[in-house]
């Protein structure tokens, strides 16, 4: 609202400065120069039809495989990005209206496009866009969308994204993220008496997928935008709960030439009869690797650990009653990664194994690279000889098995 406003403000006083004319035909001249400078992008662009699929694994009620699915099509300066043959399922509970799946287009194909182009109208003028009605992307009236805004709203990114990186790998990383909705602890605080809700939105680490620049790094990915988490330290001087660990998983990052985020494994303790609610994906469709990137280690939640009720979370948990010292045990999805594993630098996998973002199996199994020395003493080093060697070998491997990556 402050943004508005401030934004009504300012354009008021340049209509007062400029007068109304003017300032018209500047933001039509800006609307028809996005238009013209997204066309002159997409021109250099290979044609094609490019074809991905993205799937929800389930819905809040156990609907499996909801499936998203796109369709680029390249040809001049014109794109057509088409979603037919997405899910139809009438009892779905999980869908997205036309205008959020618009927005996650949008969002996704404006991190593809030459930066220096300004974000405005022109941007939906320059492509087509279709997304058939009924669709779980564009369902009837009566459909539920509330959850629409992250699933299917990431898929639609992740299946535009996974399509165009078969024409433009270099500017490919899904904008998304695999957590369905937080988990949500609820009960009474007894520090205060009220009745108090853990969203459990702390220091959320994951699912940031590496580009064609870069490991996939930061906080959180770019879906999340400009929210800020709390930390640590103010929830648990709010609610009852300790934070036992908050640590990144050795090998669960998706190996590439570019390596994705590793998924952080969160254990929060609970200090009071509560009871905990949630719906969790990304177990089965983790995130996805690009242009021969491997995909991101998947999620895992488990409850009322560190008792005889321990369980994983197969989709979702209604109201499941926690005791005082029961833990919750959160694995957040790793990034996928981007390109040829086998591409990457042996020194920066060197730099990964010392960190304890990459084990030295993990090194080796993934990106053959023979890592030695004592990790304790930090004293390691590439056997570049072996190396060089056992890439040879995974190559001549995988041209064998039909699965070579140029």
């Amino acid at each position: 609202m402050g943004a508005a406003e401030l934004g009504a403000r300012r354009l008021k006083e340049l209509v007062a400065e400029y007068g109304t004319e003017t300032i018209r035909t500047a933001i039509e001249y800006s609307i028809r120069l996005t238009r013209r400078r997204v066309r002159e992008d997409i021109a250099a662009w290979p044609d094609g039809v490019y074809e991905a699929d993205s799937h929800v694994e389930h819905d809040t009620i156990g609907n499996k495989d909801i499936r998203v699915h796109c369709k680029a099509t390249v040809h001049g300066d014109q794109l057509t990005v088409d979603y037919s043959g997405s899910d139809e399922r009438e009892f779905l509970t999980t869908n997205g209206t036309f205008g959020n799946t618009q927005g996650m287009v949008l969002s996704q194909l404006g991190t593809m496009l030459d930066p220096s182009i300004p974000k405005n109208e022109g941007l939906f003028e320059a492509f087509d866009l279709v997304v058939p009605e009924g669709t779980c992307i564009n369902p009837e009236r009566t459909r539920p969308v509330s959850a629409g805004t992250h699933h299917p709203g990431v898929e639609v990114s992740e299946a535009l994204a996974l399509a165009l990186s078969q024409a433009i790998p270099e500017r490919c990383q899904p904008q998304v993220y695999k957590i369905a909705i937080p988990t949500v602890i609820f009960g009474a605080n007894p520090r205060t008496g009220e009745f108090f809700v853990d969203q459990s939105v702390d220091t959320t680490s994951t699912c940031a997928s590496a580009s064609s620049t870069g490991d996939g790094w930061g906080g959180t990915p770019t879906a999340f935008g400009n929210l800020i988490l709390a930390t640590a330290e103010i929830n648990e001087s709010l609610l009852p709960h300790r934070q036992l660990s908050r640590d990144l998983m050795t090998d669960s990052g998706g190996a590439g030439m570019f390596r994705g985020q590793p998924g952080a494994r969160y254990v929060k303790e609970v200090t009071a009869p509560c009871q905990v609610y949630t719906w969790v994906l990304g177990t089965k469709y983790p995130c996805p690797g690009i242009a021969g990137g491997m995909p991101g280690s998947p999620s895992h939640l488990v409850l009322r650990g560190n008792s005889e009720h321990e369980y994983e979370v197969e989709h979702t948990a209604f109201y499941v009653e926690h005791q005082p010292g029961e833990l919750i045990v959160n694995e957040f999805a790793g990034g996928g990664g981007w390109g040829d594993p086998l591409d990457r630098a042996p020194e920066k996998v060197l730099d990964d194994v010392l960190d304890e973002y990459i084990s030295v199996e993990g090194a080796m199994r993934d990106y053959g690279v023979v890592v030695e020395g004592d990790l304790e003493e930090l004293d390691m080093w590439v056997d570049f000889d072996r190396t060089a060697q056992l890439r040879t070998e995974m190559r001549e491997e995988r041209n064998r098995s039909g699965n070579g990556t140029s």
